[in-house]
């Protein structure tokens, strides 16, 4: 398999990612909604240094915290639940974070009403809570 660009892989290319991608789609996605606590924190401490409008200050926030949600999912859009071989790849990976992420971002997307969004997340939610389950 050669290289793929960018757009080949977020619009549309799930098939023929390799066991490692699968996973790695996984972890950017936990990582990133982890991790926008302390981006936000340290945009909005950057940003304050400005002198900007108040306004504009939660502007950025809030299009910076759109921005790394929606980057998110599309690693996790990417993992097809009914591949066997993607489910095999990510269960070694599943854990409380990894739930709280997913269940952070059908939060998340549950106020916008993007609710194709949610319906994916909720899939993973109940694979994350039946594969947690199993581990019990």
């Amino acid at each position: 398999m050669g290289k793929r660009n960018k757009k080949e892989i977020f619009e549309g290319g799930i098939e023929n990612l390799t066991p490692d991608q699968v996973i790695f789609c996984l972890g950017m996605y936990i990582k990133m909604v982890s991790n926008i606590e302390g981006f936000t924190l340290n945009t909005a401490k950057t940003i304050s240094t400005f002198g900007l409008d108040d306004v504009i200050e939660i502007e950025i926030k809030n299009k910076s915290i759109n921005y790394i949600y929606d980057k998110a999912f599309l690693f996790l859009k990417l993992i097809d639940l009914k591949e066997k071989y993607h489910l095999d790849s990510i269960k070694k990976y599943i854990n409380k974070d990894g739930l709280t992420a997913i269940k952070a971002g059908k939060e998340y997307f549950l106020k916008l009403e993007e609710y194709e969004k949610c319906q994916t997340l909720y899939e993973f939610e109940i694979f994350f809570n039946s594969s947690l389950a199993i581990k019990s």
